[in-house]
């Protein structure tokens, strides 16, 4: 599945209207959660299943990453507002398992995924399993952590002021980097 036709606004309704088999031209992903919530008129289990289709197709996208760089990973957006029915079909795929042709399995993250935006698994998450080892070879002791963790959580400030912090403190650091070099 092609992650631009699964995790947009348009697939939103179009799988809406593939599950309810009612058509959704004139809708948008906010009727749609609405729809979700029972404050608009429609089938409600169509709605929620639209949501978690997009979750699910986000995480199969996200793994990839989360394979090859940890980080936190954060959701913005305006289908972010759907978030309680997007995430936790989002984190129970990249805490699922895959399967071989020839039958094994493997996780498919190298770590246990959190959904921050739940108290009980942000608990679970911030909870210390570390332990203090000694480095071979020296005379030292470090904290290790043996379990690898990361998050997912909805971003707060939306993401145009995101982006822009994101590219105002990459701005700073090459300034930076440039006064350095005089």
């Amino acid at each position: 599945m092609l992650a631009e036709e699964s995790v947009s606004i348009r697939a939103v309704k179009r799988v809406y209207s593939e599950l309810s088999g009612l058509d959704a031209s004139n809708l948008n992903p906010k009727d749609i959660y609405d729809i979700a919530e029972g404050t608009l008129e429609g089938d409600r289990e169509a709605a929620r299943g639209s949501f978690a289709q997009l979750g699910e197709v986000a995480a199969d996208a996200i793994a990839s990453a989360l394979n090859i760089a940890d980080g936190i990973v954060t959701i913005g957006g305006g289908v972010a507002g759907a978030a309680k029915y997007i995430l936790p079909a989002l984190v129970a795929r990249l805490n699922s398992s895959l399967t071989t042709f020839a039958g094994g399995s493997f996780p498919c993250t190298q770590m246990k995924v959190y959904n921050l935006q739940d108290e009980q698994q942000l608990c679970e998450f911030l909870k210390d399993e570390s332990s203090i080892v000694k480095v071979p070879g020296k005379d030292i002791h470090v904290k290790y952590t043996t379990v690898k963790k990361t998050g997912v959580m909805v971003s707060e400030i939306g993401a145009s002021t995101a982006i822009f912090y994101g590219a105002y403190a990459y701005a700073l650091s090459e300034l930076d980097k440039r006064e350095n070099e005089i």
